[in-house]
């Protein structure tokens, strides 16, 4: 599998993993996806929540991660957040700003 995606051609490959703690991708991941230039990934959560997420240029590490922490406790606090939707647009628009495209698709 290694072998595969270092020979890969750049932006061919797309990354498919769960998180069991239900979270948005980690800094980790867009890290990886960066360095060796996914397509996208995908994030499989076990509560059903569905993120792909595409690293479009550089970005800076401590706003991303600061981005997607708000959106992991955002997401989390759904069902207490009064304007949860405009909430969570800004939060995936401040991360397309920082070159991270998020998709959120949530289980309802």
């Amino acid at each position: 599998m290694k072998k595969m995606v270092e020979k890969a051609e750049e932006h061919t490959i797309i990354s498919i993993h769960n998180h069991p703690n239900s979270t948005v991708p980690s800094l980790d991941d867009i890290n990886t996806a960066w360095k060796k230039k996914y397509k996208y990934g995908i994030v499989v959560c076990h509560n059903g929540n569905i993120y792909k997420y595409k690293v479009l240029g550089e970005y800076d590490e401590p706003i991303v991660d600061a981005y997607l922490d708000r959106a992991n406790k955002l997401i989390y606090n759904k069902d207490t957040v009064k304007d949860y939707v405009k909430q969570l647009s800004e939060i995936i628009f401040k991360l397309k700003e920082n070159n991270v495209e998020l998709e959120v698709l949530a289980w309802k």
